[in-house]
């Protein structure tokens, strides 16, 4: 018995190699804070080797719960940062259809209006799943801090919409919260 690999076995090995190799580089300078949890916001920070904080997220996931994704998390992140601008990334699962990108809309939650729309192309896939950036501007900011909820859509790898939506119960607080860390 001889220790030859299959053919899938190099190419998985090769995928794993290639995955490694081509992540992104991280500050070695830099460590995250113990994230906290408050209200289903999951809040952290990066801290630079001299203890000062250079970023914050809040992060806020859901499973789906059908289509060919069900299992899988959609997650949404607001990035800020002492000296870049801030932003929304969302993120979700690699089954979807990359030509619909992703709609973000702010409800407020007694209508099935939104109160503020975006539309993102999705920027960058990976085995983590696809991703879209939106700036974080002062219009968007306020009406997350007032509102009810977020809806999050796209259309999966079958073509069927799907919407998720996120609670904005809290958000304010939390974003006050890594507001003050990073002064």
């Amino acid at each position: 018995m001889g220790t030859r690999l299959s053919r899938n076995a190099y190419i998985c090995l090769a995928a794993a190699i290639a995955a490694f190799v081509l992540q992104p580089a991280t500050r070695t300078s830099a460590q995250n804070t113990k994230a906290k949890i408050r209200a289903g916001w999951i809040q952290s920070c990066t801290k630079a080797s001299d203890g000062i904080v250079e970023g914050c997220r809040l992060i806020r996931r859901v499973r789906l719960k059908s289509g060919p994704s069900r299992g899988k998390h959609v997650s949404i992140q607001i990035r800020l940062f002492k000296n870049e601008k801030s932003y929304i990334r969302i993120q979700l699962p690699a089954a979807v259809d990359l030509q619909s990108g992703v709609s973000l809309a702010v409800m407020d939650g007694t209508s099935s209006l939104s109160t503020l729309a975006y539309r993102s192309r999705l920027d960058q896939c990976n085995w983590a799943g696809c991703f879209a950036k939106l700036p974080l501007d002062d219009e968007l900011l306020a009406a997350l801090k007032t509102n009810k909820k977020i809806q999050i859509g796209f259309a999966d790898s079958d073509d069927k919409k799907m919407s998720v939506e996120f609670s904005l119960r809290h958000f304010a607080r939390a974003y006050q919260a890594l507001e003050i860390a990073l002064k």
